[in-house]
């Protein structure tokens, strides 16, 4: 029978997001790293359970955070490997931090364990065939589903290279078989998420439909937290998960965690959005649907394009700024109605944004009338992401969306792009793989033809591509949009209530004048209160308010059209 071990990475120093560790915190009594041991110590397939940590740090101090049960785990000292791809691969993870996949490039939660070559020096060094692999913050993995998971791979471990589940952040380790992650080692620059992505265009099919996956209850699957103890909205789902059972949150199933957390997460929503886009300027050189249906109707958004633009005063970015500098983890994107490469000082508001201390920057863009060198700017200021709103795949399409015949100005505008960036990484003045290009394209009728060659394209030469669902707006307990939509010939189902509820609680929108639009679940609708006269965190429960009234509204049923 294939040996298999459970695997803790305890680092001291950092996270798998590359934050400071927590696993030396006090949680309900005892350290982070503790608990994640006396769970990982419960999966009873695993041969054994070690705990692996860099051989720079204090073991002796280790063997003390890991209490009672990591007395009975081996230890194993890894040396620290030159790891050129972190970079890119924890911005990656920061970008979809509460998702177990679908991150940039296809990243995954289990990039978080990597460099590989540790991994592979554990598994020799406890002579195993496969490791299942947590960090030292997941104190709430599952060793039920661990176990499955275990189960599964011996069923045909020659079969099954790697095992795993759609299991939220923190829930459930990876198991990966030692040729797998020699092959890692071998491929700095690959990833996990690679190799759990649909890739349509190689032929190759959603994994999660293979019985590589084990599948878990739906309502463990559409929670949308993180159950890890190391980003600060984690840490606070956790301890309020721990308020609402203190008696036995630690030997709840997953499934009981997600029914607890529905309830907590519905009396006390996170103390601030984590997710801020911001309109720095509403000039925009697109009509059309395309400047229509991202955040308004088309009707709004002609009067919008025929009105004097309004941009964001110096007061307004400043205020902005500074309140989403107090918000831990705060992910900024500089978007909305217009292109902020339109406003007269995109690059000091990144600079600012940076001085600051916001490390989560990104950018939407149309790429059209775009000053002489701001292209060359942008690249040297390196946001996380860079999202250019093409909306096509050919120039009949562009021009039917965005209202203008200059599809070939955009395209060029992007190949501009991406060979600056190239550039600036050859010759060493950017991190490998940062900032990410990313095409976007909305998917309504008139864009249906172009969406598949749209999706393979860019997700070839750029790693990535987005296909946008066509918004629809919930205002007052009625849907907004709907002819619009239906002239658009796509269908809008809902979202599962987990989704919406996640998303009421973490996404905001700021206009250019200041105001917090009340949110509904694909975009801003009426103006609701002016930052200039409120705060994040004053304005915040009122809205969370609003908009779980208006989640419940939009409920039933689940397809409003037919």
């Amino acid at each position: 029978m294939s040996k298999v071990a459970v695997v803790v990475l305890a680092d001291l120093e950092e996270g798998g997001l590359g934050l400071p560790s927590a696993i030396d915190h006090s949680l309900d009594g005892r350290p982070v790293l503790a608990w994640t041991l006396d769970r990982a110590r419960q999966v009873r397939s695993a041969s054994q359970c070690a705990i692996v940590y860099p051989s720079t740090q204090d073991e002796a101090r280790i063997i003390g955070l890991a209490g009672e049960a990591g007395a009975k785990c081996p230890l194993f000292p890894f040396e620290r490997v030159e790891d050129s791809y972190k970079p890119s691969r924890l911005m990656t993870r920061r970008w979809s931090m509460r998702h177990w996949r679908g991150g940039l490039g296809g990243a995954c939660i289990f990039d978080e364990l990597l460099p590989a070559k540790p991994l592979l020096d554990a598994a020799d060094h406890l002579k195993v065939d496969a490791l299942l692999v947590v960090r030292g913050d997941w104190c709430l993995m599952d060793p039920a589903i661990s176990d499955a998971v275990i189960e599964r791979y011996r069923t045909a471990p020659d079969h099954f290279g790697m095992v795993f589940t759609q299991a939220p952040p923190g829930l459930c380790g990876m198991l990966i078989r030692r040729d797998v992650i020699e092959n890692l080692v071998k491929e700095p620059s690959g990833t996990v998420g690679s190799m759990l992505t649909f890739r349509p265009a190689s032929g190759r099919g959603d994994p999660i439909g293979l019985d590589v996956c084990v599948h878990i209850d739906a309502q463990v699957r559409s929670n949308t937290e993180r159950w890890i103890y190391d980003a600060a909205r984690g840490r606070e789902q956790i301890e309020r998960l721990i308020a609402a059972r203190p008696e036995d949150w630690s030997k709840l199933s997953t499934l009981e965690l997600a029914r607890v957390h529905r309830g907590v997460a519905l009396n006390h929503p996170p103390r601030a959005p984590s997710h801020v886009t911001f309109e720095l300027t509403t000039r925009r050189r697109v009509r059309g649907i395309a400047a229509g249906l991202y955040d308004s109707t088309p009707s709004e958004a002609e009067q919008l394009l025929e009105a004097a633009p309004i941009e964001a005063s110096p007061r307004v970015i400043e205020r902005i700024l500074t309140e989403l500098a107090r918000i831990p983890d705060a992910v900024l994107v500089l978007g909305g109605r217009g292109d902020p490469l339109l406003h007269s000082d995109v690059g000091g508001v990144i600079e600012r944004a940076r001085r600051l201390g916001l490390t989560r920057i990104g950018i939407e863009t149309d790429l059209l009338d775009i000053e002489p060198g701001r292209l060359e700017q942008l690249i040297e200021l390196a946001p996380d992401v860079v999202l250019v709103r093409l909306n096509a795949d050919r120039a009949g399409t562009y021009t039917q969306m965005a209202g203008v015949d200059r599809f070939a100005e955009a395209m060029g505008g992007l190949e501009k792009l991406v060979k600056l960036r190239n550039q600036a990484w050859n010759a060493g003045r950017l991190d490998r793989g940062v900032p990410w290009i990313v095409p976007r394209c909305i998917r309504v009728r008139d864009t249906m033809a172009d969406i598949e060659h749209f999706f393979d394209r860019w997700t070839h030469y750029l790693g990535h591509a987005v296909i946008d669902p066509a918004p629809v707006r919930f205002e007052d307990g009625d849907v907004h949009g709907w002819d619009e939509i239906e002239r658009g010939g796509v269908i809008h189902v809902s979202p599962p209530e987990s989704v919406r509820l996640a998303s009421a609680t973490d996404r905001l929108t700021v206009l250019a004048d200041g105001s917090l639009p009340l949110w509904s679940p694909t975009g801003p609708c009426r103006p609701a209160i002016s930052l200039l006269k409120s705060s994040f965190s004053a304005a915040w429960p009122d809205l969370v308010s609003a908009r779980h009234q208006a989640c419940r509204a939009a409920a039933e049923p689940i397809c409003r059209v037919a």
